[in-house]
């Protein structure tokens, strides 16, 4: 764990550690040369707690690099992480624990998470991604909540994986692409923390620096398993089609075209079906229903029409994902024309 002027959050995350239902665990804390009583609370804490390690940075190096440090300052053969503002939920570490030691081909695996607000009042339930569809979503999406995850030790050090300081955030994004393709990765959908959304958050405050991130490293990736040169375009295809971002440029390919170079790559990875039902599935509702309504009237109209064919309009996210791929093809309109 790293920390960061975290003395606001910090005495409950703490807290939550010492009510692990795993007895045998150590905690290596990064103290990222924090300017509040970040570094009291952390000496006070290791002071009562002995399975707890702190390790003080004398400038603030950001969370890749920290995390770096305490990976190498650890000891257990598994690592898991957490954040300064989350919490640990008694039973996490011995699901994950059990869950490794049970599937040694699995070098990774996250969880559910509770979501509160900036007080700690309850929000809902962050369900993580299918574990079947790991392979493919780690090329465009964080495949895992990060801060509950569990990584076996030995598959990080066999192959020289760290966090990429360079990335000053989506870390985690980078550092799956590289981990999931020397083991393989999986979600547990029970609730690991309660993970805390506020305004200051990093996926709150650097929404285009972390987007920008991930286009690199979506490019890295899908560089390594095709052998060839991704183009700026493809990859904006890809993005907004099927994640429904709106894509920069204006050289954007058309769906056919998108759609078959994803079933090139998805052949080239031995996998049987790049069908994941929220991103294909609405990138193609909304072809045919510009294929076979080419005056089409309105965006209001799109998702409409959207929602009659899949009944999917009480589905909250979904909507959201509707309404930002109807805005994709507002502009982009001469797309249905393929």
């Amino acid at each position: 764990m790293s920390a960061y002027n975290a003395a606001a959050t910090l005495r409950h995350t703490l807290a939550s550690l010492s009510s692990s239902t795993l007895a045998e665990w150590e905690a290596v804390i990064v103290n990222d040369a924090s300017e509040d009583s970040t570094s009291d609370q952390l000496e006070a804490f290791s002071a009562r707690e002995p399975r707890v390690r702190v390790l003080h940075n004398s400038k603030n190096l950001g969370l890749a690099a920290s995390l770096n440090l305490a990976i190498d300052a650890a000891h257990s053969p598994y690592l898991a992480r957490l954040d300064a503002d989350d919490s640990l939920l008694p039973d996490r570490l011995a699901r994950q624990n059990a869950y490794l030691d049970a599937r040694p081909n699995v070098g990774v695996v996250g969880m559910g998470a509770y979501t509160i607000d900036d007080a700690g009042r309850p929000l809902g339930y962050k369900c993580p991604l299918p574990t079947e569809v790991i392979p493919w979503a780690r090329l465009w999406r964080v495949p895992f909540i990060h801060p509950t995850v569990m990584m076996r030790r030995e598959v990080l050090d066999a192959h020289g994986l760290r966090y990429d300081a360079a990335f000053r955030v989506a870390q985690d994004f980078e550092l799956w692409g590289r981990l999931l393709s020397v083991t393989c990765g999986a979600n547990l959908n029970h609730p690991g923390i309660r993970y805390r959304v506020h305004p200051g958050q990093a996926t709150k405050t650097k929404i285009n620096q972390r987007l920008d991130f991930h286009r690199d490293a979506s490019r890295r990736q899908l560089a390594d398993i095709v052998q060839t040169q991704i183009t700026d375009n493809m990859l904006e295809a890809q993005r907004g089609y099927f994640l429904g971002e709106v894509p920069r440029g204006h050289d954007v390919p058309n769906l056919c075209d998108a759609l078959r170079w994803r079933e090139m790559v998805a052949e080239t990875m031995s996998l049987r079906s790049v069908r994941e039902p929220i991103e294909t599935g609405f990138g193609l509702d909304l072809w045919h229903i510009l294929q076979n309504h080419r005056r089409v009237s309105s965006r209001r109209d799109i998702l409409n029409r959207c929602m009659r064919r899949r009944a999917l309009a009480k589905s909250a996210p979904l909507l959201v994902k509707q309404r930002a791929l109807a805005e994709f093809w507002k502009h982009r309109s001469r797309l249905a024309k393929a």
